[in-house]
């Protein structure tokens, strides 16, 4: 097994993707989930606990994207208050300062919430509210 996850990582720094790469956020309505990747490097999941798992880079570990389970209430919620929402559209900061309550009570999802938080507001990505589904 460790042979083929060696062949898998090989073959794909030897084939990177074509087409230039832009931060993105998407919300899965079957899974009940946002993800969020920031950065395109080759990557593996590490769970954090039942509601999320981190995407961390293959080369240096550092954490490249993650998911967030469980979010459907929270964007129940956006839709209802009074923000303003430019085409259907919502910054992921305005999603993921809604989860803070349940994610930063949590010892093991605090530096990760503040890490996500950030980079939301580095690359200032957009998440599709109007439809749920991608961005």
């Amino acid at each position: 097994m460790a042979d083929q996850s060696r062949e898998l990582i090989e073959h794909i720094k030897s084939h990177p993707p074509t087409s230039a790469f832009h931060p993105c956020a998407r919300y899965g309505p079957e899974e009940d989930a946002l993800m969020f990747y920031f950065r395109n490097d080759p990557d593996y999941a590490k769970r954090i606990n039942s509601r999320v798992t981190v995407y961390l880079s293959m080369d240096d570990h550092e954490m490249v994207g993650c998911q967030i389970k469980g979010v459907k209430r929270v964007l129940d919620e956006l839709g209802a208050v009074d923000i303003t929402i430019k085409h259907g559209r919502v910054k992921l900061q305005i999603v993921l300062l809604a989860l803070m309550d349940s994610l930063v009570e949590r010892e093991e999802t605090r530096s990760f919430y503040r890490e996500v938080l950030r980079k939301a507001k580095e690359t200032d990505v957009d998440l599709e509210i109007a439809e749920m589904a991608t961005c």
